[in-house]
């Protein structure tokens, strides 16, 4: 008989021989390499975006309307006579500033983040670019974040890479436009969905609901968000029930409460749903142009055409441009040859989503697709880490590395190709002190107009009249056709001296551009208009400025400044501009 049971239990249990843990990953390991990651990958954003980033004005039509808005706010914000009538301040501003886009044609997330931009570091084309080489990092780094949530860190380098460094995100990434702030808040919303369904929490739904948020009101072409995540469910769920592995996705998940599960989701849709109902609800009176964007005119008429349906096939080589389209294309070939599929559901849905959209929206563009460009550098990097390794390392990386390299010199040898701004012939104006009320004709009219408003001595001070807007109307994209509101030389002349215009700006002649291009501008109002500039009796030539830059098609374009000798003396402190977008007439205050 044992009579110390206790004691022999103690040693039984001193000889027992515990395992060792099972191995923790390399989270030093990890954290180097994230680290590694974020410094490199914004390092060369930051210098893709930034050559000649204070240099020069705006290139694309629509930047000068972008950088508008954010000055819109910012003087919003400092105004002191706005007295309560937000509306009425906002008439007298567009009068003054005949440029603006917020609301009627974009949304106002990103025009808010650049407002706050100019707050910190002064109002100019330079900041305007930065606030989208910062969004442009924003997104890179998204990438990365949602590549290692779904592949791991080698795909995630990869597929960060090829984003940050692709040709036609160059482009866009030196313009001040919304397809890299819209790229950006729709990967986070990717990523956000991604970390609730690896573990649903209110964190993630909630963040999830945010960022779907922002990108929508920084870009409507967002909106394919609002279906991808469900049909991504959906199929997960109809791909396990026909393995008859049901619950889907991590073992955790199965456990985890149906009803938390329901309401997180709930609760993101109604916060989603509420919010941008409430944006429609605002700026449905303004946004009626918008919308016909998506229908046409007729409605829907162009979905009877079968071009509708490969019109962005036939741009994919400018759109991806031919090595990082086969490379993704390739990647997307090797996931089907080793049929793993893990986490490439979202991209491939991602991919088909934005091509159903912009199929059905009526108005075109190959800059509406860089929304795909993400999902398809995601297939790329998941694809090429498919190969098999050399001592840890995916020999994928090597290939994708050197196109990455590729990209980024050729990216950083590609001229910024800057037009000229108007700052010089501002500023002539600006040392005329009987200048006020300034008549601008011209392709870049916008250019001018931001212009006006940096310099200091002019800003608050010139009045600019477009002569899209008071001598021809411009067709917009189809929705209005154009119209000659005064071709007679004397009704141009009573225009002149019925705002007492003195100073007239004009660009000498059309750039090369296309004649489809050409058909927004040559109206016989414009012409007759520079053949009467011409009379020296009238008017005297006092600055000209040549717009020959990087892109040849300004050669031979110059931008003139006139005085009209014959201007009638002033009778009133005030001018009444009428503004039909608004349908009202705005009285203006002159200095």
């Amino acid at each position: 008989m044992n009579r110390h049971p206790e004691g022999n239990q103690r040693r039984r249990l001193r000889n027992v021989r515990v395992a060792p843990p099972d191995p923790q990953p390399d989270r030093f390991r990890h954290r180097v390499i994230d680290l590694c990651a974020v410094v490199g990958l914004s390092i060369m954003v930051i210098a893709l975006g930034g050559k000649e980033i204070g240099v020069g004005g705006f290139s694309w039509s629509d930047a000068p309307l972008h950088a508008m808005d954010g000055v819109f706010l910012h003087d919003l914000v400092v105004a002191n006579d706005v007295h309560g009538d937000v509306q009425g301040w906002a008439a007298r501003f567009y009068a003054r500033y005949p440029c603006l886009g917020l609301i009627v044609y974009y949304p106002p997330l990103h025009p808010i983040l650049e407002a706050a931009a100019y707050f910190l570091f002064g109002i100019s084309e330079g900041v305007a670019r930065a606030t989208i080489v910062a969004m442009g990092v924003l997104a890179v780094l998204g990438l990365y974040w949602v590549g290692v949530r779904l592949y791991g860190r080698p795909a995630a380098i990869i597929a960060a890479g090829l984003l940050a460094t692709a040709p036609f995100g160059l482009r866009w990434l030196r313009e001040v436009m919304l397809e890299w702030p819209a790229v950006a808040f729709a990967i986070l919303a990717v990523g956000c969905y991604r970390a609730w369904y690896d573990r649903p929490s209110w964190k993630w739904a909630v963040l999830g609901a945010l960022a779907i948020i922002a990108a929508l009101l920084t870009k409507q072409t967002t909106v394919f968000l609002l279906a991808l995540f469900p049909i991504h469910l959906i199929t997960v769920a109809v791909v396990a029930a026909a393995r008859g592995d049901w619950p889907p996705g991590p073992q955790h998940r199965r456990h985890e409460s149906d009803l938390k599960m329901g309401m997180t989701v709930a609760v993101a849709a109604i916060i989603v749903l509420v919010v941008l109902g409430l944006y429609d609800l605002m700026s449905s009176r303004y946004a009626e142009f918008s919308r016909f964007l998506v229908s046409g005119r007729p409605p829907w008429v162009h979905l009877r055409d079968i071009a509708t349906y490969t019109q962005y096939f036939r741009w994919f080589d400018e759109i991806f441009g031919w090595p990082l389209m086969i490379a993704w294309l390739l990647g997307l070939a090797l996931i089907v040859l080793r049929w793993d599929w893990k986490g490439t559901r979202i991209p491939l849905l991602w991919i088909v989503l934005v091509w159903v959209q912009q199929t059905v929206i009526a108005w075109k563009e190959p800059r509406y697709f860089f929304l795909a460009l993400p999902a398809a550098a995601l297939i790329a990097g998941r694809g090429w880490t498919l190969w098999p390794k050399w001592r840890r390392f995916p020999i994928g990386l090597a290939p994708m590395g050197g196109l990455i390299a590729y990209q980024f010199i050729g990216g950083l040898l590609t001229p910024a190709n800057r037009l000229p701004s108007y700052a010089a012939a501002v500023q002539l104006l600006a040392d005329r002190p009987d200048a006020d009320v300034v008549l601008m004709d011209g392709v870049r009219d916008g250019q001018f107009v931001f212009d006006v408003r940096t310099n200091p001595k002019t800003a608050g001070r010139l009045i600019t009249l477009r002569g899209s807007k008071v001598l021809y109307a411009r067709a917009a994209r189809g929705r209005w056709r154009h119209a000659t509101l005064l071709a007679d030389p004397e009704e141009i002349l009573a225009l002149l001296n019925q705002y007492g215009i003195k100073y007239i700006v004009v660009e000498s002649q059309l750039p090369a551009i296309s004649a489809e291009a050409r058909s927004d501008w040559q109206d016989p109002a414009s012409r007759v208009f520079r053949q009467m500039l011409a009379d020296q009796t009238r008017f005297e030539l006092i600055g000209h400025y040549p717009l020959r830059c990087e892109d040849p098609a300004w050669d031979d374009v110059e931008l003139r400044v006139y005085h009209y000798r014959l201007a009638p003396p002033r009778q009133s402190k005030q001018i009444t501009i009428p503004i039909k977008a608004l349908g009202r007439d705005v009285v203006v205050d002159l200095p």
